[in-house]
């Protein structure tokens, strides 16, 4: 026995009409169910699951107008289609039906065949709107499940970010990181390496997003210090015979770069690669050792009251490997930390970012937020960076992830 092609109710308290009508809908392949009058309608209409209901408009006590406007109480032209049949010679209870709710009309008398093919319209209809209805309810769950997934995953990328402001004797840090979605490309980190390096870096995967994020995660899985040999950033002093020899080792900053680059090869299949600013710390020495590979330059604000851009050349990590054409070996730069100097060094969404003339912030944006700032504490500095920032952006969304990360010898 195949399918019914839809569920009907014909409302008419004619019985004549009823004989004449449901015949020929049920032999077209409808179930079709009737009513005799207004009220017996309204119960089966709220108690039954119909495609479409044939409601006659003239019918005593309670007539086909009032059991269509009680419909559409609950029930809208989407949900339950309704045609209504009307005298050839009462245009205005074709006006009203159709202010009232209804979807089409048919007059007497009754062509058949129109009937079949206007029914037939409107059970389709009904039948691909429920199916688009179904398709977004799926859509919001699966929209729903994966809101939640970049909440959770937002949530792990943030966990892997310093959790307090760690200070070393007479070194203060302080950072901040403004993703432009739930999960940013960016990431920063301050880590002890041995008993006297400090190690920091900010890095910038290109993109943003979810891939971006991985990667970023990824990365820095890779920079965390180890107590076994499975880090790139230090590795224990397999040969300690007393207290006083180190326990660690610090690598230097371009042998990171380099195992970074050779771990990370550029795809083209997904295009990804990263920045990254990558230093060493020698406490004792105020000595910095730092390689910048196409990261933007970083900023040394001297106890003097100058501000200095510092070298910062090289491709990215991943572009090229040795022995290929452009490769070229990652540079490690030194710069001497004094009492009193500020370090500053941040990804390229803060000098990018555009006001709404599609003006850069720029170097020169970031430098006047940063010696308007000079004579303040390093978290207000980083502060008052990011509302110079918010500022020049007017408030519009962000187009990438904002990091800085600063430093303040004392």
């Amino acid at each position: 026995m195949r399918e019914a092609l839809g569920s009907l109710l014909v409302v008419d308290d004619d019985a004549f009409n009823r004989d004449i009508i449901c015949p020929r809908l049920e032999q077209r392949g409808y179930r079709v169910d009737t009513a005799s009058d207004g009220q017996m309608a309204l119960e089966k209409i709220q108690s039954g699951s119909y495609d479409l209901i044939l409601l006659d408009i003239v019918m005593p006590l309670l007539n086909g107008l009032q059991v269509l406007e009680e419909t559409r109480h609950y029930r809208s032209r989407a949900q339950l289609p309704v045609i209504m049949v009307t005298s050839l010679d009462a245009p205005h209870d074709i006006v009203d039906a159709l202010k009232a709710g209804a979807n089409d009309y048919v007059t007497k008398p009754i062509d058949i065949e129109v009937l079949l093919a206007r029914v037939g319209t409107h059970v389709i209809l009904k039948r691909m709107a429920e199916s688009l209805e179904e398709s977004n309810r799926r859509l919001e769950h699966i929209n729903s499940q994966l809101r939640r997934d970049l909440e959770a995953a937002a949530k792990i990328q943030r966990s892997l970010l310093p959790t307090y402001m760690p200070t070393f004797d007479n070194y203060e840090f302080a950072w901040k990181y403004e993703p432009c979605e739930r999960l940013g490309g960016d990431h920063l980190n301050i880590m002890a390496l041995s008993e006297n390096q400090i190690g920091f870096y900010v890095l910038d995967v290109s993109g943003h997003g979810v891939q971006a994020a991985l990667m970023s995660v990824a990365i820095n899985h890779l920079l965390e210090p180890s107590q076994e040999d499975t880090s790139v950033v230090n590795r224990p002093n397999r040969q300690r015979k007393c207290e006083t020899d180190p326990g660690f080792f610090a690598s230097a900053p371009n042998e990171v770069a380099e195992r970074l680059n050779r771990h990370f090869t550029f795809d083209l299949a997904v295009a990804q690669y990263f920045t990254i600013f990558y230093a060493v710390l020698n406490r004792r020495e105020r000595i910095c050792r730092y390689v910048s590979t196409g990261h933007p330059a970083p900023i040394h604000l001297t106890a003097d009251g100058d501000l200095r851009v510092l070298e910062s050349s090289g491709l990215p990590i991943g572009i090229f490997q040795p022995g290929e054409a452009g490769y070229q070996p990652f540079e490690e730069r030194i710069l001497e930390l004094k009492p009193g100097d500020r370090l500053c060094v941040y990804s390229d969404g803060i000098v990018e970012l555009r006001n709404p003339a599609q003006e850069e912030f720029g170097m020169d944006g970031l430098s006047q937020a940063l010696r308007a700032s000079r004579q303040k504490s390093l978290d207000q500095c980083v502060e008052d960076v990011f509302a110079a920032t918010t500022e020049w952006g007017n408030g519009a969304p962000l187009s990438d992830d904002l990091s800085m990360l600063a430093l303040d010898v004392r």
